[in-house]
């Protein structure tokens, strides 16, 4: 284009030269300079606007390409994440373990022991070395990451440093030193006791020595005279320890006996007389 409107130049100077004067030869010329200057070029501009469309496609497609790589990286998160949390809601910590049994012959089941009686779940089974042997495939139970599928840091949210807000120094504020301050000996004295025969109405009055809480009643215990007798055991008074407290009275086949009423107490002073004594046969206290 720049070539056409110089060779017109050219030859309109050629052609003015001879009949137009000098200064329309300049104007001329200046005006196909203007000209050729302010018309764009529409090669120049085509290859400019392919190179834009390329530029911008160009910017399309890595716009493209970076949203399909997001899209997958984020596909590639939400699955694992979907594998972690299903894991995590079956409670085991990757792949259960497996273990085989030693090779025995056929059948199996005669000879292999079972999965179920190793705590385990049967899985398959395999050939040994040979085709006349084999073996059980288990698995052992998975094992949990803990009791609970989300386990708490604390057991409580806010756990308190003691278990009182101001525990106290000692169980009391003014502990004593003993129990009681003045502990009680046991009291004794002599207990009067009355038995009858049931059938016969006889009565025997016994005073025995004892302590303050003793309660009585009627036993049955090895004697001599008895056993000489018919080989039965005398009828005697006892304490709540089934410690003998009086002289046999009537052997078990001669009636029953009863204690009449109740017996009464009289205390003695401190170390008296029946604060020493002891039966015959005693346990040693």
């Amino acid at each position: 284009m720049q070539l056409t409107y110089i060779l017109c130049s050219l030859i309109a100077g050629a052609w003015c030269s001879s009949s137009v004067p000098v200064e329309n030869i300049a104007l001329v010329q200046r005006q196909a300079a203007v000209t050729s200057a302010s018309d764009p070029d529409p090669k120049l501009e085509l290859a400019d606007e392919k190179e834009q469309g390329l530029a911008a496609e160009s910017g399309q497609d890595a716009e493209a390409e970076s949203r399909y790589w997001r899209r997958r990286r984020r596909s590639r998160r939400r699955r694992r994440d979907r594998r972690r949390r299903t894991r995590r809601r079956r409670g085991c910590i990757g792949s259960p373990p497996t273990f085989v049994n030693g090779c025995t012959a056929h059948p199996l089941s005669w000879y292999q022991p079972t999965c179920e009686s190793q705590g385990a779940t049967y899985v398959s089974w395999e050939y040994c070395s040979t085709i006349f042997s084999g073996r059980y495939k288990c698995q052992l139970p998975c094992t949990t990451a803990s009791p609970t599928g989300y386990p708490t840091k604390s057991p409580t949210k806010t756990p308190t440093r003691t278990p009182t807000r101001t525990p106290t120094a000692s169980p009391t504020a003014e502990p004593t030193d003993y129990p009681t301050q003045e502990p009680t000996e046991p009291v004794h004295g002599e207990w009067t006791i009355t038995r009858q025969h049931q059938d016969w109405g006889t009565t025997k009055v016994d005073t025995v020595c004892g302590k303050e809480t003793d309660t009585f009643s009627i036993g049955l215990l090895s004697s001599q005279f008895c056993e000489k007798k018919g080989g039965q055991k005398a009828q005697v008074v006892v304490n709540q320890e089934l410690e003998e407290r009086t002289w046999g009275w009537f052997c078990s086949d001669q009636g029953t006996t009863v204690i009449v009423g109740t017996p009464t107490f009289v205390a003695e002073a401190p170390e008296g007389p029946c604060a020493a004594q002891h039966n015959a046969v005693d346990d040693g206290t």
